[in-house]
């Protein structure tokens, strides 16, 4: 690197290395601007934004906030400008490859302005081919890492240990921080595919981010959409030179059928490129939504449902910490059924299978959520930690959670 020159520094770090602080310093020895996460503050000053506006901003698209807030934030103050009413507008129309692609040019852009230094896993490889690029990994010992960590957020050894291995902040359980904002800078990079429903979707995230995301609401057509939404996502991560750590499936329940194909997928890419496969259980899948964007009593729990026809549903019983209060079942669902968690706390009940199972589910503690459906884009957070977990299943022997065995019947002669 020629500092002589216009340069771009980029760093990447572990949690509790001091990445961040060795980035400020740098930067302010080199008289340069120094690029970090710090950017609501710095919105809220120079666009008059209230904190209550940025909420419906994350509210209305999540992954477009959390990948800006991300991307475009800095120490010195922004350097560039922004429309951000025009933002407004548009953000609720812009798809996550074009989010992406976004984040991609402003950080080019910002290299191209000036000299500057940029932490960030994504700036990290964004930036690769500027041609007066030093790129700098901050490593550190464990027992360092840790006492900063404790020093730094107020914890015990225990606590410290546990969110340097979480790549994040400390466990919040009843808050469940880490699907609200995702698992903190932990880096991975994972393909999400679910076809456990009426639906089929595909997404890609990293860093606790979605980039890319297709899905398809139309019917039974998996076999026909997953290939080339899967052939959509690995061209795109391609293109970008972003490799994959691990491949995640919906495990079921579900539809026979739609597991298969899924699975089927997932196991033939793990193969191919030699990755880890991760399963992540739908009925937790349904509940991710549900966190992030209904206002969920403290005391509550959640029953997401699956449609196995007629008055028969494939349901589990959470709390918000994803805890099972009671392992998944197929219920037959009458007024007695949930009435144990009933008498006890407002239960919210969600999913393709809820609906239908409403009139019978009269109690006043009952509240119902419409629209909830397992997507791909959702499985990051679960799969994340699974993979953090070292929770990974064999690719030759997985097989999904079907919960009751299939059974063919031969058709009834017409009479």
């Amino acid at each position: 690197m020629n500092k002589n020159e216009k340069f771009v520094i980029t760093i990447n770090r572990e949690l509790g290395s001091g990445g961040r602080t060795v980035g400020s310093i740098l930067a302010k020895k080199l008289g340069v601007p120094f690029y970090d996460k710090a950017l609501i503050r710095a919105l809220e000053e120079k666009y008059n934004l209230s904190v209550e506006e940025i909420e419906r901003m994350k509210g209305k698209s999540h992954t477009w906030w959390d990948d800006f807030e991300r991307i475009v934030s800095v120490g010195h103050g922004l350097s560039f400008d922004i429309d951000m009413g025009k933002a407004k507008e548009e953000s609720e129309k812009l798809t996550t490859e074009k989010i992406f692609q976004a984040e991609k040019e402003i950080l080019e852009g910002i290299a191209d302005a000036h000299s500057c230094v940029i932490t960030g896993r994504l700036a990290f490889f964004v930036l690769k081919n500027h041609p007066n690029h030093l790129r700098i990994l901050i490593q550190a010992p464990m027992e360092y890492r840790v006492e900063r960590v404790m020093r730094k957020q107020g914890l015990s050894e225990k606590e410290a240990l546990k969110t340097i291995k979480r790549g994040g902040r400390p466990d919040i359980e009843v808050h469940w921080l880490s699907l609200n904002e995702g698992i903190t800078d932990y880096m991975a990079c994972i393909l999400h595919i679910d076809t456990s429903t009426e639906v089929c979707s595909v997404a890609v995230s990293e860093d606790s981010h979605v980039i890319f995301e297709q899905q398809d609401d139309t019917g039974q057509n998996h076999a026909e959409k997953i290939g080339t939404f899967v052939d959509e996502a690995l061209s795109f991560t391609d293109n970008h030179a972003i490799p994959f750590d691990a491949v995640a499936v919906s495990g079921g329940p579900g539809s026979y059928t739609g597991l298969r194909i899924g699975v089927s997928m997932a196991k033939g890419i793990c193969y191919a490129r030699n990755l880890k496969l991760i399963s992540v259980p739908t009925l937790e899948l349904l509940c991710v939504p549900v966190l992030l964007r209904e206002l969920v009593e403290e005391d509550a729990l959640l029953c997401p449902m699956i449609d196995a026809r007629r008055m028969e549903v494939y349901a589990g019983i959470y709390d918000r910490a994803l805890k099972p209060v009671r392992e998944v079942s197929a219920d037959v669902v009458d007024a007695d059924t949930y009435r144990k968690w009933l008498d006890e706390c407002p239960v919210y009940f969600f999913g393709g299978g809820a609906k239908k199972c409403m009139e019978a589910i009269s109690h006043p503690n009952a509240r119902y959520i419409d629209g909830i459906k397992p997507l791909a884009k959702w499985m990051q957070p679960l799969a994340e930690r699974r993979l953090m977990n070292d929770q990974t299943e064999s690719v030759a022997y997985y097989e999904p959670f079907y919960l009751k065995d299939f059974v063919a019947k031969m058709p009834k002669k017409l009479l």
